[in-house]
């Protein structure tokens, strides 16, 4: 069985048998896409609690189909200017003809694209190509987006995985692609970050889309307008909106549209005729637009303009089509009249407007009447229809989750293509044959499916089999042991790094690393360590490191051991089994990030110290879970006796102390999953309605200047650009689209203070690598908002342009405290004491918090022996020799191979793996060239 047939008949039977649950989340899924962009006139799409989904080996077969016939489009599109025979097969208005020879050469005729076809087995048949105004893409998302956030849909990850195809960025992507191909023709142009401006009748019903693609591109930098055609103007040589001038305009309203109202967009036309903005959305897409256009690739007269891979393409993926006008046609190997032929099988094809849209007019010969079809074919003597061979229409049977029942559908699918790449899927079902938002028909969200265990979601085996912890082949002796190992019983907290037991002249140091899933991070780490082959000079000894992998297999509770010197402890947090184990092995081992001390501190937690300390916390508020269904099974619960305890409190009021716009966010969260911005109380209601058994806290939002990140590994502290709107985790970090770092961003007092608030709240808590997250205000205070990471974003896809920085920090940071013999106390709370007294002195003497914060660090850098470190790289490491070493690594194609395989993980769409390497290649030849600048060794 297919595994798309196999998703569809497990999803059914899961979530009927959790009908009531299933009926909960889909209901405040709808009432939560309210609040989206995912609406057609205003109203919110229909759909239902039933993906559609297709499997790696259909996506391949959607993605060669769609992209091998818009190749041919792109071709006929070209004959179209060289070949008067071809003009004369489509009737465009004389205006048309006239706007396209004044720009006759675009970039491209439909950088984005929309299919219509029908999916059953192994056929995929093009009934449509909509080159004008395609619209969907957000909708899809959007609906998506909050279906996988559906708790009844995580669980069932655990048997298929469900994976999104995201395509608003793909959207900006073409756009940019096109501007950097076709620049208008003013001075200047191109420029770094072009105005955007989306062109559509202001009221249109698709308008809702528009405001998620200005949201997208104005978050990645750019600034975006949406425009009415008659608001236009073009003075100066440029197109403008209000005055402001615009460089790229992305075409949505329909080109017949625009000649309807010819009088009120004559600066549209004036501005394209003379090449004053680049347009996506050409007037030569008219061509494609028309469903006439299929009618010229199937039909026999034109197969010489073909080579035999274009035929083959036509033949397998354009079903028979023809203009209805007056004479003959071949079909079905024969000459016929095509009256006759329609009149006397009207049961094998439908008709429809050449350039209709929203179903209209379509006629289903085989569920239309014998007078009514020739009613209709008696109008296509006096307007452009097309006749097309019926293609049977697939059906799924989808949950109606109000029903309980699943009823069978037909299915529409739409394949997107940006830039001549198949970039997303968009369904429609509906019981009707002819499938249309418009007419009542529901919009499906649409996954790639894999099974849950496929090994295109398992990291390679070396990183999920744990390996036990033992002790190497030859025994590691205990006069061995290096100085950071910590013996069990009670210590000093902060002993002298100079006081350490006596060693052996030489001493093998093991590093072990658990990553389970930034496989990028620890392999890098892997590398480099391997290429430089630590042999470190210190205290008259020789120490020698290596790496090995900690893994997840049985060990022995009453004698757990490891060879590990250091341990880089990522993700055991959240690994009840990893996190018994280092709790054991605690006294013995350097463990960076250690158990208790983010077992201990949440969110709310570290707001409350961290504004005791006196730092601008914004306003927070605790508030407990929505449902406590769960704890009401309890059988060891007393529920009458516990839930007295739970007292009745005002949501709204708790509201209105915090104030709008607001944050609510999960106590326990990571990676903004379940954070929602809330205007007012409303949203805020079926936020927290919607917040499940998590605890929440609800935070006011920041009116803010700059978004930073700021990551610590040890006393090392790397702040970067932050874009929290940006809809992917590969656009966080970037500037803008074309931008991709940020350059002396911050004052040198605002780069200050982000880097010692993180280094104090790392130091108060003992974390060695935590991220903490800070928002400049308008105000110019610094706002920590979230700072209890303890698995920060370590990703090469993610961090690109910062990820040898953060490896090569972590390096460092390892062989320091395993040679230097760094050690800390098994109380995470030990250093509270002093950085209170300076509190307490703060609020006594009323320091100002620069002053206050100064004291912190102070604290900060004692803790993490910041002199020692600095003297340390300089001295043992060879401070820029060091880095030269790294640097080698950093150009070597091992590291090249980990850029190839973390963008083949991450980027699902094999097409796009083209680029999206480039792009990864290229920003990390930018990093080799800073720092070989920064080293010296740059040529002139």
């Amino acid at each position: 069985m297919q595994i798309e047939s196999r998703f569809h008949e497990a999803w059914r039977k899961f979530v009927l048998e959790r009908r009531a649950e299933s009926q909960d989340q889909y209901r405040a899924m709808v009432a939560d896409l309210a609040g989206g962009h995912a609406k057609y006139g205003g109203k919110v799409l229909r759909t239902f609690f039933h993906p559609y989904v297709v499997g790696r080996q259909m996506l391949q077969a959607n993605a060669e189909a769609a992209e091998s016939v818009t190749g041919v489009l792109e071709k006929l599109a070209k004959l179209y200017l060289a070949e008067a025979g071809l003009r004369s097969q489509f009737p465009l208005d004389p205006r048309v003809a006239d706007l396209i020879a004044a720009r006759p050469t675009p970039w491209r005729a439909a950088p984005v694209l929309r299919f219509d076809s029908f999916v059953a087995g192994g056929s995929i048949r093009f009934l449509e190509v909509n080159t004008d105004g395609s619209s969907g893409m957000n909708d899809t998302n959007e609906i998506e987006h909050r279906f996988l956030q559906c708790r009844v849909v995580q669980r069932f990850q655990e048997h298929f995985r469900l994976t999104m195809l995201p395509m608003l960025r793909r959207v900006l992507e073409t756009l940019l692609a096109a501007y950097a191909a076709d620049p208008p023709d003013v001075p200047g142009a191109p420029v770094a970050e072009p105005v955007i401006a989306i062109v559509d009748w202001k009221g249109v019903k698709t308008e809702e889309e528009f405001f998620a693609l200005k949201e997208c591109f104005d978050a990645a930098g750019h600034r975006t307008l949406i425009v009415d055609p008659r608001k236009l103007t073009f003075s100066g040589g440029r197109l403008r909106a209000n005055g402001q001038p615009i460089d790229v305009v992305y075409k949505r309203v329909l080109t017949s549209e625009l000649l309807a109202r010819w009088g009120e967009v004559q600066p549209l036309f004036e501005g394209y005729r003379k090449r004053a903005f680049t347009q996506v959305g050409s007037y030569l897409g008219e061509i494609l637009y028309d469903k006439g256009v299929l009618a010229v690739l199937s039909d026999p007269k034109n197969e010489g303009h073909f080579d035999a891979a274009d035929r083959e393409a036509i033949a397998r993926h354009v079903p028979w089509t023809r203009r209805v006008h007056p004479g003959r046609t071949r079909y079905d190997g024969k000459e016929r009249d095509l009256f006759d032929l329609l009149s006397r099988h009207r049961e094998r094809f439908v008709v429809k407007p050449a350039t209709a849209y929203g179903g209209t007019g379509v006629r289903i010969g085989r569920e239309t009447s014998a007078a009514d079809w020739e009613k209709a074919l008696a109008a296509g003597v006096s307007e452009e229809l097309v006749v097309q061979e019926y293609v049977d229409i697939p059906s799924e049977p989808f949950v109606q989750i109000e029903d309980g029942a699943a009823v069978a559908k037909k299915i529409n699918v739409g394949q997107f293509v940006f830039e001549g790449r198949f970039g997303g899927l968009y369904c429609r079902v509906s019981d009707a044959s002819v499938i249309n938002v418009s007419s009542g028909g529901a919009t499906l969200p649409c996954f790639v499916v894999d099974d849950a265990t496929t090994t295109a979601y398992q990291t390679v085996s070396k990183s999920v089999n744990l390996e036990p912890h033992r002790r190497s082949e030859h025994g590691t002796p205990p006069e061995r042991r290096a100085k950071n190992r910590r013996d069990a019983g009670p210590k000093r907290p902060t002993p002298s790094l100079e006081e350490a037991r006596p060693m052996a002249k030489t001493v093998e140091h093991v590093l072990g690393l658990m990553d389970p899933n930034s496989l990028s991070f620890r392999v890098a780490l892997e590398g480099l360590i391997a290429h430089l082959k630590p042999e470190i000079e210190s205290g008259g000894k020789s120490h020698h490191v290596r790496t090995r992998r900690i893994t997840c297999r049985p060990y022995l509770t009453t004698g757990a051991k490891t060879e590990c010197s250091a341990i880089v402890n990522r993700g055991a947090h959240w690994n009840p089994h990893h996190n018994s184990f280092f709790q054991i092995v605690a006294p013995t081992v350097y463990l960076l990030n250690d158990m208790a001390s983010f077992k201990a501190i949440d969110k709310n937690t570290g707001y409350g110290h961290m504004h005791d300390l006196g730092m601008h916390i914004p306003t927070t508020v605790a508030i407990p879970q929505k449902d406590y269904s769960e704890m009401k099974k309890s059988p060891t619960l007393d529920v009458e006796l516990t839930f007295s305890e739970f007292e009745l409190f005002d949501l709204k009021e708790i509201g209105e102390e915090v104030g709008y716009p607001a944050f609510i966010k999960p106590q326990d969260g990571g990676g903004w999953v379940g954070v929602k911005k809330v205007e007012n109380f409303e949203e805020l209601q079926a936020a927290y309605d919607d917040s499940g058994s998590r605890p929440q806290n609800l935070q006011k939002a920041i009116d803010y200047t700059e978004f930073v990140r700021t990551v610590g590994v040890g006393p090392q502290m790397m702040p970067m650009h932050y874009n929290a709107a940006a809809p992917y985790s590969h656009q966080r970090y970037l500037r803008s689209a074309n931008q991709a770092v940020a350059f002396n961003w911050l004052t040198p007092e605002q780069e200050w203070q982000v880097k010692a608030t993180c280094k104090v709240i790392n130091a108060f808590y003992g974390w060695d690598h935590n991220s903490c997250e800070t928002l400049i205000g308008k105000d110019g205070i610094i706002y920590p908002i979230d700072f209890c990471n303890a698995y920060p974003d370590s990703n090469l896809i993610s961090l690109h342009f910062y990820f040898p920085g953060l490896v090569k920090a972590m390096t460092k940071w390892l062989l320091f405290v395993t040679v230097a013999g760094y050690e800390k106390s098994l109380s995470f709370a030990y250093r509270w004491k002093e950085f209170h007294k300076v509190r307490d002195e703060a609020r006594a003497k009323n320091w100002d918090w620069k002053t206050t914060l100064k004291k912190y660090e102070a604290i900060a850098d004692e803790h993490f022996h910041t002199d020692r470190f600095n003297a340390f790289c300089d001295r043992e490491l060879g401070g820029a020799q060091f880095d030269k070493r790294c640097l080698e690594y950093f150009q070597s194609e091992g590291f090249d191979q980990i850029i190839e395989q973390q963008a083949d993980r991450y980027f699902k769409i094999k097409a796009e793996l083209p680029e999206q390497l480039q792009h990864y290649r290229g920003i990390h030849a930018f990093w080799c060239h800073c720092e070989k600048t920064r080293l010296g060794q740059s040529k002139a």
